[in-house]
């Protein structure tokens, strides 16, 4: 038989990333994972700036378009969570595609119109 304390299972208030998305009750542990999608953003597109000389100004513009597109992954985890957590944690995110005119440039004066 058992014998000894009973050991009860550890609940811990924190968030998951399903698919993506933070899913929990704790609210800036979701912003958190929006915080890593936009730092992990960010590093790709340091890159990407650092490899424009070596691949060409054209192809380093086809790249960002198509592969390093931001807004994809923005809009994903804008629309898996409350503006309450997402606008925070998306704000750089913002800034940093404002930040680029190499690669956005065009993107964003469509998206204006």
């Amino acid at each position: 038989m058992h014998e000894g304390v009973r050991k009860y299972p550890t609940v811990v208030r924190g968030a998951l990333k399903v698919n993506g998305v933070g899913v929990g009750f704790d609210a800036e542990a979701r912003a958190e994972i929006i915080m890593a999608q936009v730092k992990a953003q960010e590093d790709k597109l340091k890159v990407l700036e650092r490899l424009t000389p070596l691949l060409g100004r054209q192809a380093a513009e086809l790249y960002g378009r198509f592969a390093c597109k931001p807004s994809t992954t923005f809009n994903h985890q804008a629309r898996g969570n409350e503006p309450s957590i997402s606008r925070d944690a998306l704000v750089p995110g913002y800034r940093l595609i404002t930040s680029m005119p190499m690669v956005w440039s065009v993107v964003l004066c469509v998206e204006v119109r």
